[in-house]
């Protein structure tokens, strides 16, 4: 296990320009497989968003696709991002291992500021457009920010788990345990029912229904992290049919085995078409401008890594208790102390 990212490893080569400007890289000093603490200071709060319908096309590609496609296309920077995904844990599996268009809970860091994100998967479906396969997706989410004391409350003990992460076992169940209490405790004045999950803040019944809940209560844990370095261009109707937004993204997450990978994926939003009908036409247009700038299947990468299985692993590790650790504090043996 290597205490830094691959990413690191090219920077020697012609990625090192495009990554400049895009935010600074974790120091070694955070031990094997560690990230950078995310940053806690966050700015004011805001009321949640209504729920947003959101049609992306996107192809994941190679590291030499990325490249290419980097200098070719009028792309410009956005700051680094931390994203972490919550997910309930009953004590063998997370939810949405079983159920995959699940509701997904999601922080964001980025420029000093915390977001929280619910979303779901309204459709899903490749789509062949110039030869290439093209993943249409269509997602709803509800999301704003964070007040920072709620911010800090959360990340912090989120930010613990993952740095026990390889260590795996009970050490990192009590720290996914702490994690669960700081949600249950974050429903500041006006929380969100975030649409489908019902309130009160995720309640014992609000993300399972009863025939559904294991027989101990679920926790609701880290299940995955990542930090995106992104690029965006925006196409005019007038260069591309209807007119796309261009997303780049280098993203660094584990695999299944622990091991930090580098993954490319471009993405791309229909600026002027709606629709079913005009996402499919937006597909087709995307397509054509990859493949009119080399793309062949040659350039899609397979599936990215595994992250939560990972996790699920280093959750399900049994590992020796020492016989100093301390006994959980009165009312709360059903949680981990933190």
């Amino acid at each position: 296990m290597t205490p830094r990212s691959p990413c690191l490893r090219l920077l020697a080569g012609p990625l090192a320009a495009a990554l400049a400007g895009c935010g600074a890289f974790p120091p070694a000093s955070l031990g094997p497989g560690a990230r950078p603490a995310s940053p806690l200071a966050v700015r004011g709060g805001a009321e949640p968003t209504a729920a947003t319908t959101e049609p992306e096309v996107r192809l994941p590609i190679t590291e030499g696709a990325f490249l290419r496609l980097r200098a070719a296309l009028p792309f410009k920077a956005q700051a680094a991002r931390v994203d972490h995904d919550y997910d309930l844990w009953d004590g063998r599996a997370f939810r949405r291992v079983a159920e995959p268009v699940a509701p997904r809970l999601r922080l964001k860091v980025r420029d000093g500021q915390v977001a929280w994100q619910v979303s779901r998967v309204l459709e899903r479906r490749t789509l062949e457009a110039a030869g290439l396969p093209i993943g249409l997706t269509v997602q709803q989410s509800h999301q704003g920010r964070l007040k920072p004391a709620t911010a800090q409350a959360i990340l912090a003990p989120t930010e613990r788990f993952f740095l026990h992460l390889d260590e795996g076992g009970e050490r990192l169940r009590q720290q996914g345990g702490a994690v669960d209490l700081a949600w249950r405790a974050a429903a500041w004045p006006g929380a969100p029912a975030f649409g489908w999950w019902p309130a009160p803040l995720l309640s014992e019944a609000s993300l399972l229904a009863p025939d559904q809940l294991p027989p101990a209560r679920p926790m609701l844990m880290p299940a995955a992290m990542k930090r995106r370095h992104g690029w965006k261009a925006v196409l005019p109707p007038e260069q591309v049919g209807g007119g796309l937004k261009l997303f780049l993204h280098l993203d660094e997450a584990r695999d299944e085995a622990g091991r930090w990978r580098d993954s490319f994926e471009i993405e791309a939003e229909p600026i002027a078409r709606q629709g079913p009908a005009g996402l499919e036409a937006a597909a087709t247009e995307f397509g054509r401008l990859l493949v009119a700038h080399g793309l062949t299947r040659e350039d899609v990468a397979p599936p990215r890594g595994n992250a939560v299985a990972y996790t699920t692993g280093q959750l399900l590790r049994v590992t020796p208790v020492s016989p100093f650790m301390a006994p959980p504090l009165p009312g709360l043996e059903g949680h981990p102390r933190p």
